[in-house]
């Protein structure tokens, strides 16, 4: 006879024994080793994945392997480099001379297929002429911006439905590599990428070219130089007459040696900006090579000016008549430092439609910015601060607060 009971509990599996509280305690200490690194997100996950891990003890070993298998390293197959066989084809041996007209063949070609050098014994490719486009597609744009066995860097950032790329060339010479920044949606750079790095590929081989016209030039000039003093350290001495030696003959005024000019004085331009600024200057309408860091030119009155993708373009006219210095970052705009809580937190500046991804520090231009922490698990903070060009640094501290209903362990 079976008897109705009212009121009764229907039975739940996980919840027919008691959590065993090692298991709790092993949930902690886990948690404590994933506080502050890449697994605590991971850590987040999961514990959101078990809303039900508190009803039962088999529910809450099932939890805990989870977690548990986030710390297992797998070891990952070593996996040889592919290389694609050669075919080849027996023929017949040749002739000495057939083997001469082959050698002289190969060798031709090997000539004509040479890399220009522009400068003899330099060894330097030159980059493609900016004066005509880059046609293609994604990967013919990223391969004009970089030279022979060059490298560059793309790095992509997701905030909400936007994404942030940013490519980054390696330098070729003396000038500094700037990198393309851009944001939009995903189905905007599907549409549009191409069409958006065409102007800055055609920018960035322009500054290639001037580059190196200019280290072609400094290098004629040392060698001018090297040369002529060969030249005047290998002239032959006249060997004198005993005659001579005994009463030599009193030099004419009209054929005495010009006195030596003194060497051109040099003054060091000490100069500085935000990282990833391209520096140029111009000294009585030539274009002259300058660099962030110590600069050797001749007195003059010297044009500077500081490109930044971001902060814009300025310009500064220094009268040289001593070792002096600049620094571009008070005109540029002024520093941010960040500090959040967790460390894996992601922190956005945001102004208008611009979205700039901050590591720590960087330098804003003027205007009043958002600033935004968040992280998987955790409240997103977000506070306003207005940024003017040559104003002490802003420092932003996040702590970031689980979010409510979330238990860890």
């Amino acid at each position: 006879m079976t008897t109705y009971q009212e009121g009764g509990q229907a039975f739940i599996p996980g919840h027919d024994e008691a959590i065993n509280p090692l298991d709790k305690a092993r949930a902690a200490e886990l948690y404590a080793t994933a506080t502050g690194t890449t697994l605590e997100a991971e850590y987040l996950r999961v514990s959101k994945a078990h809303p039900q891990k508190n009803g039962g003890g088999a529910m809450y070993r099932a939890f805990l392997r989870e977690i548990e298998s986030l710390f297992v390293v797998t070891a990952r197959p070593v996996i040889a480099p592919f290389e694609p066989q050669r075919l080849s084809v027996a023929a017949e041996p040749l002739a000495d001379e057939d083997r001469k007209a082959e050698e002289d063949e190969v060798r031709g070609d090997a000539d004509t297929n040479a890399l220009d050098t522009g400068t003899e014994g330099t060894g330097q490719a030159h980059a493609p002429d900016p004066d005509e486009p880059v046609d293609g597609g994604l990967i013919s744009q990223l391969a004009a911006m970089i030279g022979e066995a060059g490298v560059i860097t793309l790095t992509m950032m997701k905030i909400g439905r936007e994404v942030t790329l940013g490519f980054t060339p390696q330098a070729s010479g003396t000038e500094t590599a700037v990198p393309v920044i851009v944001t939009g949606t995903p189905a905007f750079f599907d549409d549009h990428l191409i069409a958006a790095l065409q102007p800055y590929v055609a920018a960035r081989l322009s500054a290639v070219k001037a580059f190196e016209q200019a280290a072609s030039a400094q290098r004629k000039a040392v060698d001018s130089a090297r040369k002529k003093a060969e030249t005047v350290k290998a002239a032959p001495q006249k060997t004198e007459t005993k005659a001579a030696q005994k009463k030599p003959a009193a030099p004419k005024a009209d054929t005495l040696p010009a006195p030596a000019g003194p060497a051109p004085t040099l003054h060091t331009l000490n100069l500085s900006a935000a990282p990833d600024t391209m520096l140029s200057a111009t000294v009585e309408g030539q274009n002259v090579a300058v660099t962030a860091g110590d600069n050797a030119l001749v007195p003059s009155t010297v044009l500077l000016t500081a490109t930044h993708p971001l902060l814009g373009t300025h310009s500064k006219t220094l009268m040289l008549s001593s070792d002096r210095a600049y620094d571009f970052s008070a005109q540029q705009g002024s520093a941010l430092r960040v500090s959040v809580s967790p460390a894996d937190a992601a922190v956005t500046a945001s102004l208008g439609q611009v979205n700039v991804a901050v590591d720590g520090e960087c330098v804003l231009p003027e205007g009043q910015w958002t600033i935004t922490a968040e992280a998987d698990g955790h409240e997103t903070q977000s506070v306003k601060r207005t940024f003017k060009p040559g104003a002490s640094a802003t420092t932003v501290t996040f702590t970031l607060e689980l979010r409510e209903n979330e238990s860890l362990f």
